[in-house]
């Protein structure tokens, strides 16, 4: 149960059975907004469901790869996918569910990935993240993308090969 700083309102966030459900009270008292809340669970422990609730980033991921792996996805595209996401999701740390994936947590994650690879590699994992989360909005796993993810820019390359630690 908390407050928003932008509201008057108390809002409930809980969690039941993998599913998380969040949302304004309409209360301006913390005892009213709790008895809501209390309210709330009751209904969903009886089985009421509402119109859309976020499912854990972990449930939406098994699903991800049994897909990948249904649609005759190639072995070795499907560990890179399973690497690349583990490698994003594993840095950020209070992410749970999809929605909670904002501009602010993507760029932490850039921010601590360059000090630790290149910009080439944050990209590839970001290109798997955005395919992840179009391909939930795809399966109707998620109403909408959480966040628009954009590419780190990258040293421009002219001609032969190119290492970037040769770039440093």
């Amino acid at each position: 149960m908390r407050r928003r700083p932008d509201s008057r309102f108390w809002h409930y966030d809980f969690w039941y059975r993998g599913w998380r459900y969040k949302g304004s009270t309409k209360q301006t008292s913390k005892a009213r907004a709790q008895e809501y809340e209390a309210h709330q669970r009751e209904l969903v422990r009886g089985g009421w469901e509402p119109h859309f609730t976020s499912p854990h980033l972990k449930d939406l991921l098994s699903q991800y790869m049994e897909w990948l792996e249904a649609n005759n996805k190639s072995p070795a595209h499907i560990d890179r996918a399973r690497r690349g996401l583990r490698n994003v999701l594993s840095r950020m740390k209070r992410v749970r569910v999809a929605e909670d994936i904002r501009p602010k947590e993507i760029d932490e994650y850039k921010k601590q990935r360059l000090g630790e690879c290149s910009p080439f590699t944050v990209n590839t994992e970001l290109r798997y993240l955005r395919a992840f989360l179009k391909r939930c909005v795809k399966q109707g796993w998620l109403q909408s993308m959480p966040a628009e993810i954009e590419q780190v820019s990258t040293p421009q390359v002219r001609g032969g090969s190119f290492s970037y630690q040769r770039a440093k």
